[in-house]
C-alpha cells in the first residue's frame, strides 16, 4: 500500500514560543533583572481584543467559561500561537508504526487480522468494520490502530520446523515504545480534543491486553538477560481505567450512550452503537476489576441493561458477541444491585441475606440465559458463562477467609450454615472453571455440582486443545480467575475442610469421607484430576517461548499442585523445600488478589482437624 503520510523530514521542528519573540534572549544570559524585563516585554505583546464582550456568555464550569473567553485554547497550547504542522498531523505521524519503520505495511496487517479474529471475541467492545477498510483507519484513527497493531503484535504466530509458534513480534518492544509515549501524551499533556471516543477504545484495550516490559533487576542487566514481565496488576488496571472513565464522564458517555436505545430503533444510527459498546466495556471491567482487587465499582450499570437487548435486533448488531455483553451487563447489574444493598461498593463483605439473594439472582440469571445462547458454539466455556462462574467465587470466596484461616485453634467453632453454602457455590464454580477447559465439558460443566461426583465423568480429565487454543488470547485478568479457582481448591484441601473428591467435611457422614489431610489424594480423586488439568491448561498456553502473562501465574498454579500430587522423590527434605515454596507463592498469590487472609495461613503448627457443625 502506497503510504498516504506527507514526508516529515522536510517539515521544520516547529519553534518554540520563544524563538518566535522578537524579544527572546538566550535564558542563560538573563540576569534576573533582564528576566523581568523580558517578562515584561513578552507580557506587552500579548494581542488584546478592543471589542471583548460578555454578551454572548453563557456562565458554566469555571474553566469553561474562562476558555469560551479565550484563556485556555481548545488544543492546550496559548491561543495566539501558530503551529508549522497541524498538531493532529503531528500526533498521527507520531504514533503510526508504519510511518515510523516500526511495522511493515503487511506486519501490520497481520497484527490487526490477529486482533480481529483471536482477541476480540473476548471483548467485543470494537466495531469489526476497521478490519474491512483496507487499512484506512490507520490514518482516521491512528492511535486506535497503534493499540490494536500492539494487542496483535503480543500474539505473533512465526512458523519452524516444529509447526507454528507464538511470541512477540521481533520489534514487539518498539511498538510498545510508542504507545506508551502515546498513551503519556494522552494522560499527562491531554487536551479537551484529545478526549474522544477513540482514547477511551485505546485506554480499554490498554487495560485488557497489557503490554509486557524488560524485567528492570540488578541481577539482570544485561539485555540479553532480561525477561519479559506482564504489566498487568490491580493497581494499574484499576488506574487506567479510572482515567478512562473520567473521559467517559467528559463526554457525556453515560448519556449519549443510552438516550438513542430510548427512542425509535429506526432511528439508532450505527454510531449510537459504536458509543454503546465502548460504555458497556467500562461497565463490565468496572465490576471486574471490582470482584478481583477489591477495589470498589463506580460506575451504574442499570441505564445500559434496561435498553440492552435492543442491540441485537439492529442491523448493526455483532451476534453473538452484542448478545454475550447484553448478558454480561445483565449479570453486572446483579453485583451492582446486591453491593448497593449492602453498602459496601468492593463486593468483600456481604452479611448471610446479600449473599442468599445474589446467589438466587446469579441461579436465576443463569438459568435465562442458557436457554438464549446454551447452544452458540463453545458457549460452555466463553462469556458470559464463565464470569457467572468468576463472579460466584469471588463474591462467596470474601466471607470464608477467617473460618479457612483460623490457626491454633483447641475447639473449632461451629461453621454457619450460610458459609457452608457459601463454601459449596465457591467449591462448584472453581471445579466447573477449569473442567469448562476439558474435552467433556460441554456435556457435564452445566450440571456440574461439586458435592455430586457422579456430575462428573470418570477418568482423566484431557485438555481441550481448541478451547485453550482460544484462551491464549483472553483479556489479562482471566487468568487470576483460573489461577484463584486452582488455589482456593487446594487450599481448601490443606485446611481440611473437604476430602479428595471435594465432599465438605462436616456436612458428609464419616462413613463416605474419602481421603483427608494431611495424607496425599488418590491418584483417581476428583481434585487430582482437576490438578492435573489445570496444570495442562496453563502448560498449553505458556508453550510461547517468549511471552504470555499467563506464566506468572502458571507459577503459582505448580506450587498448589504440588502440595497435593505426590513428589517422586526419595529425598524428604527435598521435598519439604518444594512444598515451603509452594506455601510462600500461594501465600502471596492471596495477598496479591485483595483477600484479607491472615499472615499464618499456612503455619505448619496449624490444627487441620475441624469439627465444625452445622
Amino acid at each position: 500500500m502506497v503510504n498516504d503520510m506527507p514526508d516529515f523530514e522536510d517539515v521544520p521542528v516547529e519553534p518554540s514560543q520563544d524563538s518566535l519573540s522578537p524579544h527572546v534572549t538566550a535564558a542563560n544570559d538573563l540576569t534576573p533583572e533582564g528576566r523581568s524585563v523580558h517578562f515584561a516585554a513578552r507580557q506587552a505583546t500579548q494581542p488584546q481584543s478592543h471589542n471583548f464582550s460578555m454578551d454572548a456568555i453563557d456562565l458554566g464550569a469555571p474553566i469553561a467559561t474562562l476558555r469560551s473567553l479565550g484563556a485556555l485554547s481548545k488544543d492546550g497550547g496559548s491561543p495566539e500561537s501558530s503551529r508549522v504542522v497541524p498538531r493532529d498531523i503531528e500526533r498521527s505521524y507520531s504514533c503510526d508504526p508504519v510511518a515510523r519503520g516500526v511495522l511493515s505495511d503487511g506486519d501490520a496487517r497481520k497484527a490487526v487480522n490477529i486482533y480481529f479474529e483471536n482477541c476480540h471475541l473476548n471483548a467485543p467492545f470494537l466495531s469489526e468494520k476497521p478490519r474491512y477498510l483496507d487499512h484506512n483507519f490507520r490514518f482516521s484513527s491512528p492511535l486506535l490502530f497503534l493499540a490494536i497493531c500492539c494487542v496483535g503484535a503480543r500474539f505473533w504466530e512465526t512458523s519452524d520446523s516444529s509447526g507454528s509458534i507464538q511470541g512477540l513480534h521481533p520489534r514487539f518492544f518498539e511498538l510498545t515504545s510508542l504507545l506508551d509515549h502515546a498513551i503519556s501524551r494522552l494522560v499527562l499533556q491531554v487536551t479537551p480534543s484529545d478526549v474522544t471516543l477513540d482514547s477511551i477504545r485505546v485506554l480499554m484495550l490498554y487495560i485488557q491486553w497489557m503490554p509486557c516490559s524488560l524485567e528492570q533487576s540488578e541481577k539482570t542487566l544485561q539485555s540479553y538477560q532480561r525477561q519479559p514481565k506482564s504489566r498487568y496488576n490491580d493497581i494499574s488496571a484499576y488506574s487506567i481505567l479510572g482515567i478512562a472513565i473520567r473521559y467517559a464522564t467528559f463526554l457525556g458517555l453515560d448519556r449519549t450512550a443510552i438516550a438513542p436505545f430510548k427512542g425509535s430503533a429506526s432511528l439508532i444510527l450505527e454510531d449510537d452503537v459504536a458509543r454503546f459498546r465502548v460504555w458497556r466495556n467500562l461497565l463490565t471491567c468496572d465490576c471486574n476489576l471490582m470482584l478481583s482487587s477489591g477495589l470498589p465499582a463506580t460506575l451504574d450499570p442499570v441505564p445500559a441493561a434496561e435498553v440492552g437487548r435492543l442491540i441485537c435486533s439492529l442491523p448493526a448488531a455483532q451476534l453473538p458477541g452484542d448478545l454475550r455483553i447484553t448478558a454480561l451487563v445483565e449479570l453486572v447489574v446483579i453485583v451492582n444491585r446486591v453491593a448497593k444493598s449492602s453498602g459496601d461498593h468492593s463486593g468483600r463483605h456481604l452479611d448471610a441475606y446479600c449473599l442468599k439473594k445474589v446467589n438466587m439472582d446469579l441461579d436465576e440469571w443463569e438459568r435465562s440465559w442458557v436457554a438464549q445462547l446454551g447452544n452458540t458454539e463453545s458457549q460452555h466455556n466463553q462469556l458470559p458463562f464463565s464470569s457467572v462462574r468468576w463472579y460466584r467465587l469471588a463474591l462467596n470466596s470474601a466471607p470464608l477467609g477467617p473460618l479457612l484461616s483460623s490457626s491454633n485453634r483447641t475447639q473449632a467453632s461451629p461453621m454457619q450454615l450460610w458459609l457452608l453454602q457459601s463454601l459449596e457455590t465457591c467449591l462448584t464454580a472453581a471445579s466447573q472453571t477449569l473442567f469448562s477447559l476439558s474435552e467433556d465439558a460441554n456435556k457435564f460443566v452445566w450440571e456440574l455440582d461439586s458435592q455430586s461426583t457422579q456430575s462428573l465423568p470418570d477418568g482423566a480429565f484431557l485438555v481441550d486443545r481448541v478451547a485453550v487454543g482460544r484462551l491464549c488470547y483472553a483479556v489479562d485478568s482471566t487468568w487470576i480467575s483460573h489461577a484463584f479457582s486452582v488455589m482456593f481448591i487446594v487450599l481448601c484441601y490443606v485446611r481440611g475442610t473437604i476430602d479428595d473428591d471435594l465432599q465438605i467435611r462436616t456436612i458428609t457422614p464419616k462413613n463416605l469421607l474419602r481421603i483427608c489431610s494431611p495424607q496425599q489424594p488418590r491418584s483417581t480423586s476428583v481434585i487430582i484430576r482437576l490438578v492435573r488439568l489445570a496444570l495442562n491448561i496453563f502448560e498449553g498456553v505458556c508453550q510461547t517461548p517468549t511471552f504470555h502473562p499467563a506464566r506468572d501465574f502458571q507459577v503459582i498454579v505448580k506450587n498448589a499442585a504440588s502440595l497435593v500430587l505426590k513428589e517422586e522423590t526419595a529425598d524428604p527434605q527435598e521435598s519439604q523445600m518444594i512444598d515451603d515454596a509452594a506455601l510462600q507463592s500461594l501465600l502471596d498469590s492471596i495477598n496479591e488478589s485483595g483477600l484479607e487472609w491472615p499472615m499464618n495461613l499456612f503455619d505448619p503448627n496449624t490444627d487441620y482437624g475441624l469439627g465444625w457443625e452445622v
